[in-house]
């Protein structure tokens, strides 16, 4: 997985990368014959699961099955079996595996002054940068918070505030455990010549980016039937409903890909800005005025 997002799964990679369709190595994934994304169906419905990488094995498949193949069966019914009656349910949490350390305000108002002047030389600087009063008032809210306010009003710009706060931002964004609910319920038998098998499936993924109020689910069901008609006749029904819905805000100048995922961490969660002013609003981004009040 390359992905935190809920309702993101997993890629495969079956016979390496290359350099031919425009680096796509994804493998040709069929589920009962049919090519499906495999991360769609219920993991309660599969019976086997099947790996060609050899070129010989996978040519029946044509050009789509360069990567290799990988066929995944569903369960099939057993006419020589009772029915049947199985719930399944898991609940689980998700949490980041690793975060970096986040840098303080102190060291990157430090680290930006002292670029200013290296840059100063025939360099480049910062088109608005820090001043001495910014680094006593970082170091002032860095030892004691709960005393000091995180901002002031600009001295060139009255309707404009300086941060001088220290936020972890991943701390913000990634505040603890996201809950993830999988449901599976499964009826099976047969009796005679006829034999089935039923099944619904619901997955329930909360985001790890609490402030992103990202909400993932999955339904699936499914049934078959097989029936003998005669001794040289059988009939095979097999209906398979597969939806999700993922509720995530609009895509933004941070989304990965060509979907609405916020990446890792927005390049504009300085460490020096609070998570909201004094008057109680959301602190401001980018480079624009903050009109006070």
């Amino acid at each position: 997985m390359n992905n935190g997002a809920p309702g993101r799964g997993a890629t495969f990679n079956i016979r390496g990368t290359g350099s031919i369709n425009n680096g796509n190595d994804a493998p040709l994934v069929l589920v009962d014959g049919v090519v499906m994304d495999p991360n769609l169906i219920n993991p309660a419905d599969v019976q086997s699961v099947t790996v060609l990488k050899d070129a010989g094995s996978a040519a029946i498949y044509g050009s789509r099955a360069a990567n290799g193949v990988i066929l995944i069966t569903t369960k099939n019914p057993n006419k020589h079996q009772p029915m049947r009656v199985s719930f399944n349910s898991t609940y689980s949490f998700n949490k980041p595996t690793y975060l970096p350390k986040y840098i303080n305000s102190v060291d990157y108002i430090r680290m930006f002054r002292e670029a200013d002047r290296t840059g100063a030389d025939g360099g480049r600087t910062s088109s608005e940068p820090f001043t001495a009063e910014d680094s006593i008032r970082a170091a002032a809210y860095y030892k004691d918070p709960m005393n000091t306010s995180p901002v002031y009003v600009d001295p060139n710009n009255p309707n404009k505030y300086r941060y001088v706060g220290n936020t972890n931002w991943l701390d913000e964004l990634y505040p603890g455990w996201a809950p993830m609910w999988d449901n599976s319920f499964s009826l099976s038998g047969g009796s005679g010549k006829i034999s089935y098998v039923a099944s619904l499936g619901y997955l329930k993924q909360d985001g790890l980016i609490k402030a992103a109020d990202q909400r993932y689910n999955r339904y699936n069901a499914s049934l078959r039937l097989n029936a003998e008609a005669t001794s040289w006749l059988d009939l095979n029904f097999k209906a398979a409903l597969n939806r999700s819905d993922y509720n995530t805000p609009n895509a933004t100048q941070f989304a990965q890909d060509q979907v609405n995922d916020f990446a890792f961490i927005s390049s504009d969660l300085r460490p020096i800005m609070p998570v909201k002013h004094p008057d109680g609003n959301w602190a401001g981004q980018g480079a624009l005025p903050i009109l006070l009040p």
